[in-house]
């Protein structure tokens, strides 16, 4: 019997916390992909980039996914 209790408990407990997900970035589809990017100096005249990666979903949000940065020749490294 406290078996059987013990089962009922944790899939109340799952249902609770899957009712705590974001609805809207579960079902939302990735409809682009906007890249922001912001110069910063690194000595002297010397400027690289720092760059943002996010996916516009279909409602709108905005979901970071990635950062790097960018050097004066255009190669890319991480921050």
């Amino acid at each position: 019997m406290p078996m059987k209790l013990q089962l009922a408990a944790m899939a109340a407990l799952t249902v609770a916390f899957a009712g705590m997900m974001s609805p809207a970035i579960a079902t939302a589809e990735i409809v682009d992909v906007q890249e922001e990017c912001v110069p910063f100096r690194v000595s002297g005249n010397v400027f690289h980039q720092r760059c943002t990666s996010y996916a516009i979903h279909d409602d709108g949000t905005r979901e970071v996914t990635g950062h790097y940065n960018c050097d004066e020749n255009g190669m890319i490294y991480d921050p």
